[in-house]
């Protein structure tokens, strides 16, 4: 395995520039869940996520990333 190299020739937003999702709104209190994300892009949904999950009431929630894109620096931020 090589290390990861920046492409230089293309934009690189490694947070993003939307806002970010939070990928467990729809679920029940305390479900566990297993997202994949596909072209994912960067880590502010992920991110995002715990933060939200950690509100009012935090729950004991398993929550199970599996992140894929072309851009292997995102993965490894």
């Amino acid at each position: 395995m090589l290390p990861a190299t920046l492409n230089l020739a293309q934009y690189f937003y490694p947070f993003g520039n939307t806002t970010p999702n939070d990928l467990t709104q729809t679920l029940p209190p305390g479900e566990d869940a297993d997202i994949l994300l596909l072209g994912c892009g960067d880590v502010r949904n992920v991110l995002f996520t715990l933060y939200s999950d950690q509100g009012a009431f935090p729950s004991q929630r398993k929550i199970d990333f599996t992140c894929c894109d072309v851009e292997p620096t995102v993965i490894g931020m």
